[in-house]
């Protein structure tokens, strides 16, 4: 899996692929902050299917990513333990009936 875990240059295909099973070109955003990558930006796709917990690869901009690539794995589970605990409060806005 070369292409995971190192810093790439978005490029016009990129941006109008699909990512996470959302029409193409609507989810290629940093998994952390949100920023939505345009041409030129730089990111990594993050390998984190091996952690409990956590789901998927996420997209890191490069503000967000770690050069150490576990210390970028240890924030991504972090933000999936948070996001547990919210689903659990806020039950009603994620519910799927």
């Amino acid at each position: 899996m070369s292409f995971m875990n190192t810093i790439k240059v978005a490029t016009e295909g990129a941006c109008k692929a699909r990512w996470s099973c959302a029409p193409p070109g609507e989810r290629f955003r940093c998994a952390m902050c949100g920023h939505k990558l345009i041409p030129g930006d730089e990111y990594a796709v993050v390998y984190t299917n091996d952690m409990r917990g956590c789901w998927g690869n996420p997209i890191f901009c490069s503000a967000c990513f770690e050069d150490d690539v576990q210390a970028s794995r240890n924030k991504w589970a972090e933000k999936c333990t948070q996001w547990e605990q919210l689903q659990e409060k806020y039950w009603f806005f994620v519910r799927e009936d």
